[in-house]
């Protein structure tokens, strides 16, 4: 099954601007593998379910989706199967459409898609993750959709919630 594997940009990833102190590296790198391991737990829970995954696609954004890219050869073997978002204005992009043009062809060619989302209460959380799991859904396509609170993320990466924030704004 050719899966995608998408979330929010903020999960997982490690921001180099503004570049983070030492301690902030620490809580971005314990992030980063948490989600990597939540991915690894779904996966597994994917096969049981539905079969193995063959191929792993990947909307390139950073975060879960480059989490996913990072995992696909351990997961499948072979190296993800890329849809980077055409940021720039027409006619050479899709400009500020980009990301759910994007979505659309990755739900096109996909059998199926483990979404991580986070909630973060008065931020934007994770719009395109609940795209993605609308044009799943619509589909009849099989997804799972976790959805962590940035808050509730810091009884397993004490500090997390704050640089979040922070990346937010």
């Amino acid at each position: 099954m050719r899966v995608i594997v998408a979330g929010d940009r903020r999960a997982g990833n490690i921001p180099t601007k503004p570049k983070p102190t030492e301690e902030q590296r620490l809580i971005y790198e314990a992030g980063k593998e948490f989600f990597i391991n939540r991915i690894l737990a779904l996966r597994m829970d994917w096969k049981d379910r539905y079969g193995p995954i063959t191929e792993v696609v990947s909307g390139m954004a950073k975060g879960i989706d480059t989490l996913g890219y990072e995992l696909a050869k351990r997961i499948t073997g072979k190296k993800a199967k890329e849809f980077p978002a055409k940021w720039s204005p027409p006619p050479l992009g899709n400009g500020k459409a980009g990301g759910i043009i994007r979505n659309e062809e990755m739900s096109q060619y996909s059998d199926g898609a483990i979404i991580i989302a986070l909630h973060d209460p008065g931020g934007k959380s994770s719009i395109g993750s609940y795209d993605m799991a609308k044009r799943m859904r619509d589909k009849g396509l099989p997804y799972y959709l976790e959805t962590w609170d940035i808050y509730e993320l810091d009884l397993y990466i004490p500090g997390i919630s704050e640089l979040y924030h922070k990346e937010r704004d």
